[in-house]
């Protein structure tokens, strides 16, 4: 038996005397136990460095029960702010604090560990979180003893959001299908769109080009008049109800524009080799809901339909461009509440 405090370090790197299939092996057959419960600091993106450095393998499902100390203090917490592992360690375990500093500080909410720009020793980064962690979660979990329902929490803990972030790194690596090409056509389609309206509004305007970003310029030529605050404004709503088939125009252009820059655009740089697009979500958020870094695959556009001239309407569809590698599959496009699915869960 060993003493509760000992730490065994495993060295990945080539130049040892364990070969690397060994440890791959070993490494596999950990996560693949479904008695084993693995701890570690910052689940998802160690998951994904795990899976990149050919640690673990996609094919291969992660079993074993996982615990993060980020998560539970998120839970404890219920604010939006990640602490970093050093303000853990001083609000869960003050008498640890010593031992903390031995590995350094670390940049954002990673770990010491993850930190190869440090100058402290690999070894020591590791074995330091690995004991931290171990501690940081027993104190933690003794913190859900002292709330109202002490079983819904640990089980909320453990059997809700941990498997959530397993799933969520599984998701991050395999990617999204996305036809590359057929959203460059898209957004090729949207520019020459722009461009025809944009042409069309300076013959109706006398010849003169017009700002669409251009409060003032807009304001002018649709003659809007000031609000009883004496500020002109040329919002949607404003423009919607002025009878002129330029302000028609203003909104089209707009519209165009808003999803070309906002969401249309970052898909297609964020396309991987034409063929995936590989997200990043951040689930530590005061209501729980899972929000994405771009690219943004939440915020993908409906199909929308834009005048561009007289009778002739033009659908723009941006979900179109996403499709199966598998053609014998299909995508279905749903647009649903993430938080009431939270609470439904919950």
């Amino acid at each position: 038996d060993q003493p509760d405090n000992a730490v065994f370090y495993l060295n990945l790197r080539k130049d040892v005397e364990i070969r690397c299939n060994l440890k791959q092996h070993l490494i596999r057959q950990l996560f693949s136990r479904e008695d084993l419960t693995i701890d570690m600091f910052d689940a998802k993106d160690q998951l994904k460095l795990a899976h990149k450095g050919g640690l673990l393998d996609l094919k291969q499902e992660v079993v074993a029960s996982l615990r993060d100390p980020k998560v539970a203090c998120w839970l404890l917490q219920a604010e939006d702010k990640v602490i970093p592992l050093q303000a853990m360690v001083q609000q869960y375990c003050p008498e640890m604090t010593a031992i903390c500093q031995l590995a350094g500080r670390s940049p954002g909410s990673t770990g010491p560990a993850s930190n190869c720009g440090s100058a402290i020793d690999a070894k020591i980064r590791c074995t330091v979180e690995s004991f931290l962690v171990h501690h940081l979660l027993l104190s933690q979990l003794d913190h859900f003893t002292t709330l109202d329902r002490p079983q819904d929490m640990t089980a909320t803990f453990t059997s809700r959001e941990m498997p959530i972030h397993v799933a969520l790194a599984r998701m991050e690596l395999v990617g999204f299908p996305a036809g590359g090409a057929k959203l460059g056509a898209l957004i090729a389609r949207l520019k020459a769109a722009k461009d025809r309206i944009a042409e069309r509004v300076r013959q109706l305007n006398g010849g003169r080009k017009l700002d669409f970003g251009s409060t003032r310029e807009v304001a002018a030529v649709l003659k809007v008049p000031k609000d009883r605050n004496g500020r002109t404004r040329t919002s949607r709503q404003v423009l919607e109800r002025i009878d002129s088939p330029l302000a028609a125009l203003v909104i089209a252009w707009r519209k165009i524009d808003s999803n070309l820059s906002r969401t249309i655009e970052p898909l297609g740089r964020g396309i991987i080799g034409g063929r995936r697009i590989y997200g990043s979500s951040y689930c530590f958020t005061s209501t729980g809901r899972i929000s994405m870094h771009e690219p943004n695959l939440q915020t993908v556009v409906k199909d929308f339909r834009v005048e561009i001239e007289p009778g002739k309407v033009e659908l723009f569809s941006c979900r179109g461009t996403f499709a199966c590698e598998d053609s014998s599959k299909v995508l279905i496009s749903a647009d649903f509440c993430q938080l009431e699915l939270c609470v439904l869960t919950h």
